[in-house]
């Protein structure tokens, strides 16, 4: 009830090497590099690039996997229900806390401790012309230096203009289509009343409303369609949904993708220019708290209908109610509500992972 991190079957070898060991190092194996981006992507403006590789993959190698077992593999988050009687333990579906909120942290201590490197601030404080060549497509950036140190600037084509929107809104679609393996539970307890179908289409439709509400903030506070908000909104709706996917009401889900894509731009604004975290992908808004967003929908919202026997808790009743699975404070007629076990529960995973 208590493990903290597995002490055998290192590297996948002698009794580790099964069947399920490899299926699961499959299923984890976007995950991770996922979870390692996350801090990986705001830290090119503060550290070399050894250190931007050691930090993803001490995130990939080191976090993901404690956490992981922590949630998934039956450690002492997992089985706090058991253990100290909190509700059904940390209720985390899709992994929101493993994948999208681990990441985050990481990524909010490089953008609070570091700033930009000393190199970066010292071109950003030089004068600097445009010079445009005549019968190019190029633009140079000339900086005033002596003549004797004065390097050559050779002029590069530059990217084309859509390019990161592109980029940006298949990165969305790709996790979206990801979401559909998730959704069958790879990751979930066995023997357990969840369905899948459930979980996915709730999933789909929180990432949709999100980047509708996003688009529809963009258009009305610009006048036009922000493509980048619109991808961030996409994927802040699909983690919103990710922990109770099974377990919420889908409208509630979807109500909640709504409210989720029209705080992400000022969620944004707020961490980049009013706290100055120079945050300008947007991290700690579209995955940190959307994550924690996603954990404290389940204590207040699960309805009691699936998950019955999650993580070990409940199997035939659970509150006395016979069939009843993971709850919250409003429940569906017929159960009880699990108030404050589940609450507790998520809270200590969240400040765990933290």
């Amino acid at each position: 009830l208590w493990g903290v991190v597995a002490l055998r079957g290192w590297a996948l070898s002698g009794e580790a090497a099964t069947a399920g060991a490899l299926h699961l190092f499959l299923s984890h194996l976007s995950l991770v590099g996922v979870s390692a981006m996350i801090p990986a992507a705001v830290c090119p403006r503060r550290f070399g690039r050894t250190v931007i590789l050691l930090i993803a993959l001490l995130s990939g190698t080191v976090l993901y996997p404690i956490v992981g077992n922590w949630l998934w593999g039956g450690g002492w988050l997992a089985s706090v229900g058991l253990s100290l009687g909190l509700g059904h333990g940390l209720v985390d579906f899709g992994g929101a806390s493993v994948i999208f909120l681990t990441g985050s942290i990481v990524a909010f201590t490089a953008l609070f401790l570091f700033k930009s490197t000393p190199a970066e601030q010292d071109d950003q404080t030089k004068p600097a012309e445009v010079v445009v060549i005549t019968g190019l497509e190029h633009q140079l950036t000339v900086y005033d230096e002596p003549e004797d140190t004065a390097a050559e600037i050779l002029p590069a084509p530059p990217m084309p203009a859509a390019y990161l929107p592109i980029l940006s809104m298949l990165g969305g679609g790709l996790l979206l289509l990801g979401w559909f393996g998730l959704a069958t539970g790879i990751q979930s307890p066995t023997a357990l009343n969840f369905n899948s179908a459930h979980a996915a289409v709730a999933g789909v439709l929180a990432a949709l409303s999100a980047a509708l509400a996003a688009a529809g903030y963009s258009w009305f506070t610009t006048s036009e369609l922000n493509p980048l908000m619109i991808s961030r909104g996409l994927v802040a709706g699909l983690i919103v949904a990710m922990a109770g996917a099974p377990f919420l009401p889908i409208w509630l889900i979807v109500a909640a993708g709504l409210l989720m894509g029209f705080l992400l731009p000022p969620l944004i604004y707020l961490f980049n220019q009013d706290l100055r975290f120079a945050d300008e992908l947007g991290t700690l808004a579209t995955y940190g708290v959307s994550a924690m967003v996603s954990l404290l929908l389940v204590p207040f919202f699960a309805d009691g209908r699936a998950g019955q026997g999650w993580n070990g808790v409940g199997s035939y009743a659970y509150l006395g109610v016979a069939g009843q699975g993971v709850s919250g404070l409003v429940v569906a007629p017929g159960f009880v509500a699990d108030w404050p076990g589940q609450l507790q529960a998520q809270l200590l995973g969240i400040g765990a992972v933290i």
